[in-house]
Parts: C-alpha cells; sequence; structure tokens
C-alpha cells in the first residue's frame, strides 16, 4: 500500500446544489455579516489566493524548501530515500473515506499492540544506562515515575514562562520513609548542609539516586519546620526551567518547602558560577530550600557542594524484597542459590533502582505463582547473558540474523519474519564484501534450529491455513537482543540500519511500526546517533511514510522517563520547523504522549493549523482520533468548536477534518461526551451544530482556478448515515435542526442539499418513505423570506 507524498485530494462528494457553501459555520443559528466572512481554509481574515492550498503540498511556499531526496538520506546512500529515490513520486492515496478511516484504526491497534509488548520487555524501565522502575503514581499537575534510585515527573500541566515545579504527593513522600530507604553514605552530611544552607549542590553520577537523597534530607527539613503541603501534596517538588534559573520567580516557590532543580546539561550549566547568587539570594528571599543535582563529570563549583555517594545496591535490593512482599502478602521462597544470583548480578552496579526493580520483579513474579528460578530467568541481566552467549557461538550462521529479526518482528507471521533474517544476512554479507562463489550462505538450516537459537516458538493461525506466527518465549528478550546487537555487535551497525530503513518501507503496516519501534528503541541508547541516522532524515522527507515512521519511533523513545524531556525539547523544535517536521510533531503528540497531556497536544495542533496546509490538517486529524478517550472526549469536542469559530482559516480546516474522523468511527465516539446536566447537553448540541456547519460549508479556493470547492468532501456521505438514524437517535434531533437553521443564502443551499441527499437515502432504500418526509419537513418553514 503505497502512501502518496501529499494527502489524498477527492472530488467533492456533495451534490452541486450544495457543493457551493461558503463561509463559517455558526452554531445553533448564529449569523454573522457577510463581509467578514472568508473562504474557509483559503484566507485567515480576507480571501486570498495567494495563501490558498492548492493541493497537498500547502499555501506558503516559503514554508519549506524543494527537498533534494539525495539529501536526505544517510551517509553512503541510507536513509529514508536510498533505496526508492530513484522512483518516481509515490501515487496519491486512491482509498475511500470510510477506507482511510478504518486503516487508521488498525493502524492505531498496531501501535498501541507493539508498545504493550516492548513495555512488557522493559522499555520504560531503562533511563539511559540505569534501569528505572516502571511504578507510578500520581503527582500535582502531572504523574511520578518513580524510580526508587532517582526519579522522573512528567509535567502535564500548564507552562508558566518555562518554569514548572511539580510537588511530590503526600502518599509519595510515604514511600520515602526510613524503612524503604537503605544506607545512603552521604546523606547524613547532606542533611546538616540543609539545615544550615539555603543553597546546597549534589554532586554526582545521574541515575545513582541523588534525586531521592535530595528528596529526602528536604522532607527531613521541611518536616522539623512544620511545612505542610497543599491538596495531598507533600513540601517538597521538583522545578524544572526551559531557560536560565532568572526565569523562577519567587512566586512559584512556597515558603518552607524545599525544592531540586537538576542542572543536568542545560545551556548555562557551563557558567552555572553566575547563576548562584541569584539561586541564593531566591531561596533566602522565600525561606525555602534549594538543591541543585550537578553532573558527576563537572569540575565543582563554589559554595556548599556534597558529593554524592550511592548506596548498597544489594542492600537495598533485600529491604525492597521485604517491603514488596509484604505489600503482596506473600512470604518469599527464593533459595539461598537464587538469591546469590542476584547479589552477583548487583556486585557492580551503580544503580540503587535497578537493584529495586530485580526485587519488584521477583516479588511480583512470585505472586503469580512461579518460581524464582522462572523469574529470574526473564530478569534482563539473564537474558543479556544469554544472548551474548548464543551470539558468539559459530553455528547456526544464520541463526544471529533470525534472533534480530525476532526481536523486531516478533508476532507476525513465520514467513515474514524468516524473509527478514535473509535479508539482514545479505546486506552483513554485502556490507563485507564477500567474494562471489566462496563461502556462501549456507542452505538447508532447519527453522526449529533458529527457533531454539532465537528463544522463540511458533503458534498456529486461529483461522485454517493461516500460517504459523512466530513468538518469543521471554518479554525481555526482544528489548534485550536489540541492545545488545546495538552495543555489543558495532561490526553489524551498517547492515542493521540498512535493514530496519528497508523495513520501514515495507507495506505491510505491522512491519512498518515495528520497525519504526525498534528504531525508537534503540534511541533510548544513543538518541544523537540514531537521530541522525534515521529520525532527522525521516523529519525532513516529504513523504507522508517517512513522517509517519518519525513519529512512531519517537513515541517509543519517550517511553523512557530520562528520554522523555529531550524528545519533548525535539518536539518544540520540530513543531516550528518545516512542514513536514511539523508534521511529525503532530503525529508524535497523537500517541501516548498526547494521551498524558491532551492540553499541550491541542495547543500543539491549534498552533500548527494556522499554516493552511492540508498535510497539516490531516495530520492533525489522525491524532485527534488517536486522543479521542472518554476522558478528553467533551475536552476535544469544545476545543474543535473553537477552531471552527477561528479567524484563521486553517484552524477551521482542521476542525473540520478532526471532527469528521471522529464521527464517522464505527463506535460513533462523539457518544463518549456524557453531559449531566442540562446546560451541558445544550452546550453539547451547539457544538456539534457548529462543527457539522463548519464541515458541510467550509470550502477551500484553488489560485489555479479561483473557484471554491468543498473542503472536506466526504462531509455529506457521513452527515447522510446520520440522517438514517434520525428515528432511532433521539439525541440528534436537535442537532439537525440546528444545522439547518439558518437565514443567509448559503444556508437555504445547505437545505437543498440536505433535501437531496435525504431523496438519495430514499432511493438507496436506506430510509423509509416516512422518515424521507420526516426529514424534509425539517427544512420547512426555515430560511430567508422569499427563499
Amino acid at each position: 500500500m503505497a502512501n502518496g507524498d501529499q494527502p489524498p485530494e477527492n472530488t467533492p462528494a456533495a451534490p452541486s446544489d450544495g457543493g457551493s457553501e461558503t463561509g463559517r459555520a455558526n452554531a445553533a443559528g448564529a449569523q454573522q455579516p457577510a463581509e467578514s466572512r472568508t473562504t474557509g481554509a483559503a484566507a485567515e481574515t480576507a480571501p486570498s489566493t495567494s495563501r490558498t492550498p492548492a493541493d497537498g503540498a500547502g499555501a506558503h511556499k516559503s514554508d519549506e524548501k524543494p527537498e533534494q531526496p539525495d539529501k536526505a538520506a544517510g551517509k553512503g546512500g541510507a536513509g529514508p530515500g536510498a533505496d526508492h529515490r530513484r522512483r518516481s513520486r509515490e501515487q496519491r492515496d486512491e482509498r475511500s473515506f470510510q477506507e482511510r478511516v478504518a486503516a487508521a484504526e488498525r493502524e492505531k491497534r498496531q501501535r498501541t499492540d507493539s508498545l504493550r509488548s516492548l513495555q512488557e520487555g522493559g522499555l520504560g524501565a531503562r533511563a539511559g544506562r540505569d534501569w528505572i522502575g516502571t511504578m507510578s503514581t500520581k503527582v500535582s499537575g502531572g504523574s511520578l515515575h518513580y524510580a526508587f534510585g532517582d526519579m522522573h515527573f512528567h509535567q502535564v500541566g500548564v507552562k508558566r514562562r518555562g518554569v514548572r515545579v511539580d510537588h511530590m504527593p503526600a502518599a509519595a513522600a510515604e514511600r520515602l520513609g526510613q524503612d524503604r530507604i537503605a544506607s545512603i553514605p552521604s546523606l547524613a552530611e547532606l542533611r546538616r548542609a540543609v539545615e544550615h544552607k539555603s543553597l546546597i549542590l549534589v554532586r554526582g553520577a545521574d541515575g545513582t539516586g541523588r534525586l531521592t537523597a535530595a528528596l529526602v534530607a528536604l522532607l527531613g527539613w521541611s518536616g522539623l519546620g512544620g511545612a505542610a503541603g497543599h491538596d495531598g501534596e507533600s513540601a517538597v517538588g521538583v522545578v524544572r526551567i526551559d531557560g536560565p534559573p532568572g526565569l523562577i520567580d519567587e512566586a512559584e516557590l512556597r515558603p518552607r518547602h524545599g525544592y531540586v532543580l537538576d542542572v543536568g546539561e542545560h545551556d548555562w550549566n557551563a557558567h552555572l558560577e553566575n547563576e548562584l547568587g541569584h539561586l541564593t539570594n531566591l531561596a533566602t528571599r522565600t525561606r525555602c530550600r534549594l538543591i541543585l543535582l550537578v553532573p558527576e563529570h563537572r569540575p565543582p563549583p563554589p559554595g556548599p557542594v556534597v558529593e554524592h555517594r550511592p548506596p548498597s545496591t544489594v542492600e537495598v535490593f533485600e529491604r525492597w524484597l521485604t517491603q514488596e512482599a509484604d505489600e503482596y502478602g506473600i512470604t518469599p521462597d527464593i533459595s539461598p542459590t537464587a538469591l546469590r544470583t542476584v547479589t552477583d548480578w548487583l556486585a557492580d552496579e551503580s544503580s540503587p533502582s535497578k537493584a529495586v526493580e530485580h526485587a519488584y520483579r521477583l516479588v511480583s513474579g512470585l505472586a503469580e505463582g512461579r518460581t524464582a528460578d522462572e523469574v529470574l530467568a526473564d530478569l534482563p541481566d539473564h537474558v543479556r547473558e544469554d544472548v551474548c552467549t548464543r551470539l558468539s557461538e559459530r553455528r547456526p550462521i544464520l541463526g544471529r540474523c533470525f534472533m534480530a529479526s525476532v526481536a523486531v518482528l516478533h508476532g507476525l507471521p513465520e514467513a515474514t519474519v524468516s524473509k527478514a533474517a535473509l535479508d539482514l544476512a545479505r546486506r552483513i554479507d554485502e556490507t563485507w564484501k564477500r567474494e562471489e562463489g566462496k563461502r556462501p550462505l549456507p542452505t538447508w538450516e532447519h527453522l526449529n534450529t533458529w527457533l531454539e537459537y532465537a528463544g522463540a516458538t511458533t503458534r498456529q493461525a486461529r483461522e485454517p491455513g493461516g500460517g504459523r506466527f512466530v513468538e518469543l518465549r521471554q518479554r525481555a528478550r526482544a528489548t534485550t537482543t536489540l541492545r545488545v546487537l546495538w552495543e555489543e555487535q558495532p561490526t553489524i551497525r551498517e547492515p542493521l540500519k540498512d535493514w530496519l530503513f528497508e523495513l520501514g518501507e515495507d507495506d505491510s503496516i505491522e512491519v512498518s511500526v515495528k520497525a519504526a519501534h525498534a528504531v525508537g528503541l534503540l534511541a533510548t541508547l544513543d538518541f544523537e546517533v540514531v537521530g541522525r541516522w534515521f529520525l532527522r532524515p525521516w523529519c525532513k522527507s516529504r513523504r507522508l511514510k517517512d513522517q509517519r515512521l518519525a513519529a512512531w519511533a519517537l513515541e517509543v523513545a519517550a517511553q523512557d522517563p530520562a528520554l522523555e524531556e529531550r524528545v519533548r525539547r525535539h518536539l518544540d523544535h520540530l513543531s516550528h520547523g518545516t512542514l513536514g517536521e511539523c508534521a511529525v510533531a503532530i503525529r508524535t503528540f497523537g500517541s501516548r504522549i498526547g494521551v498524558r497531556e491532551p492540553e499541550q497536544a491541542l495547543a500543539v495542533f491549534e498552533t500548527a493549523s494556522r499554516r493552511l496546509n492540508l498535510s497539516i490538517g490531516e495530520a492533525i486529524a489522525d491524532a485527534v482520533s488517536y486522543l479521542y478517550t472518554p476522558a478528553t472526549a467533551e475536552m476535544i469536542i469544545a476545543r474543535l468548536a473553537r477552531w471552527a469559530m477561528s479567524e484563521h482559516g486553517g484552524s477551521r480546516y482542521a476542525a473540520a477534518v478532526a471532527f469528521l474522523r471522529l464521527v464517522a468511527a464505527p463506535s460513533r465516539p462523539w457518544r463518549m461526551v456524557s453531559p449531566s446536566t442540562p446546560e451541558q447537553r445544550g452546550a453539547l448540541v451547539d457544538r456539534l451544530v457548529l462543527l457539522w456547519a463548519n464541515a458541510l460549508t467550509l470550502q477551500l479556493v484553488e489560485p489555479s482556478s479561483d473557484r471554491p470547492r468543498p473542503a472536506v468532501p466526504d462531509a455529506w456521505p457521513v452527515f447522510s448515515d446520520w440522517m438514517a438514524e434520525y428515528d432511532d437517535e433521539l439525541a440528534l434531533r436537535p442537532i439537525f435542526e440546528g444545522v439547518l437553521r439558518g437565514s443567509e443564502p448559503e444556508w437555504e443551499r445547505l437545505r437543498a442539499a440536505f433535501r437531496l441527499h435525504a431523496r438519495l437515502l430514499l432511493h438507496r432504500g436506506s430510509i423509509t418513505s416516512e422518515l424521507h418526509a420526516r426529514l424534509v419537513r425539517l427544512t420547512a418553514g426555515l430560511g430567508s423570506p422569499g427563499s
């Protein structure tokens, strides 16, 4: 299935006497002066053919320079376009609207399933090179990912001037009690410093528990002073800034509260000394405590510096093993041999969070009725040792490639996985320029040998003749195998890169999604290199498929708690870039990132929609349909209604295509909004009226002909489906009355189109003659005098 370079351009589906409506839609019959109306997405405050999107390339001609395919490719010819740059431009997507909606639903299911599989294998539990637990709890304005060694806060509230302040929930603070925290050698020194100094610097390696130590010290200090949090919050929090520390305002810090600021890789880190005076004065004036986390590799700045020394990971494991077992209500039945195995793994480990992760996985597995040995066999440490051992074996030769193929494509048909394995073998062979006729690739290797080598098995399809599917025996093997291949096998990185590009080009959505998700997993290991090899070329491409691949990869990278903030900064940069980059940012926010922060995602969509481009509108429609859930339905409907009334034609177009995507879904997702009062029901009806009127009347103007055409030609066929349900859906009746109520000439044309579509439904046998008569009567008595 080929994806075109631009979004599909459909012939108008509305009848001729209903296809020339113009103007902005009015809610519940509200009118506006004719001279203030625009021709839809073709203009902003006044019609302008110079800004009219003639096709999917968009209206802003200077917004995106023509791209040279060769330059979009990576070094050595790799990159999106490397294997297909000699092709002509791909054909446009000729599928019907309903077929596209069904394909979007299938894509969403595939992405969800693939992400779930990766998370079961450990995605989201690693932060850089430190193991991070996946337990999560609520935080003020966001969520708290408790890493047990380090903590990661993810803000979903409003960002003010680049400053975010997240206060830790009191329930989460209670989990930092003395019985949970192992002995931190530097904690006593840190507590003394917090007692006497307003600003303290803690220097140490990332992932070794610096943040946890800082929070414990601040909780002790604030508790001595009798400080109390607000609305279930504790008296400690984390400050995040997108810029210099001067952005922090006194009003954002509470007296007798403690705050942590991670200096990290901020631009001002290089001249931190210049910022210490301001931060010290800020902490003193607000009577709070401020701890700065400074990277280990940075020279000690002036001022009170505490050198962080992490706790014993074995002690952390033993404490959390006991606590987790108590919470599960079980007695951990672990043999001395199994315990010795874990302590051996942790002997050289500096990250306490990895120890907690082992304890959590072990106890949860025991609670499921598994033995300790079975649980330990699935732990990433054990799986990694096994993968490294298998890769060092000389035979089966093609087994290594099959192992890589299963790691990326597990869950897919065996024929697909085996073919991909052979393709990878050929690419490795070509990279090392094996002479033709010498050392040929082996033949007659048995599939069962490959399966055993890769730690995989097959299952028969449910339907007869459906073939076999390849599954991994251990959930952690897929992510672990990819990490080992990337980190321990540098000789195959180039062919692995080209192979993943080739998989991304596959016609199967299942293969493409899994290839992109594998790239996203690699990005959690080396974001800079993967960005240069994959993400940057995909983002700069004008091909819709490349933009989707970039978004799918980024949605996986953002699952890593330590990388999420970097991905967000990257998305902010993309949203202000070329049309292709902006579309990638939109599609990435149309994922779990946007589900966690729907307000931010919708704000990005609204700003992007003003670029008056059809491809941007289609990307917004895809993203909104992903974010639409019972929890976000009311917010999204309200936001789309606001866009439909915008002075920006692009926002009205985005509202039309996004709304149509929602109401066309078989599940009728507009029903997710459940107003509880008459006022709320009335507001919902007004919004649906506004959105339907906008979708049915909005027009685009072709600069080549200066003739308007329906902006959303599929609106009338979908609206006709609603018309056919008039008798069965009482809630639809006030919506029809609102859409048809209007006294301007364009609304008379809309009513004429309504009557025509009613006749078409009758002619097709979709409605009875009685329902046809009732529908026609809806338009009687409406309209301007003499119409």
